[in-house]
């Protein structure tokens, strides 16, 4: 379970991470135009303040057993 956790932070770190091509716009914001809030954290992903988007491989290591 701690597995599929970290995968979901990983995954949340990168969808909280601003695009070009989608006008400057985080993926997680581009998915709130279709569902709510509470329906994509649910899913597990959570919102990232870009300050604290961490995408270095200290985040990779954290899961290393």
């Amino acid at each position: 379970m701690q597995d599929i956790a970290l995968l979901w932070e990983y995954m949340s770190n990168i969808n909280s991470t601003s695009r070009d091509i989608l006008n400057g716009k985080t993926p997680y914001n581009a998915i709130l135009l279709t569902f709510n809030e509470e329906i994509i954290n649910k899913l597990g992903v959570i919102k990232i303040h870009p300050d604290e988007v961490n995408l270095s491989p200290k985040l990779l290591k954290r899961g290393d057993k």
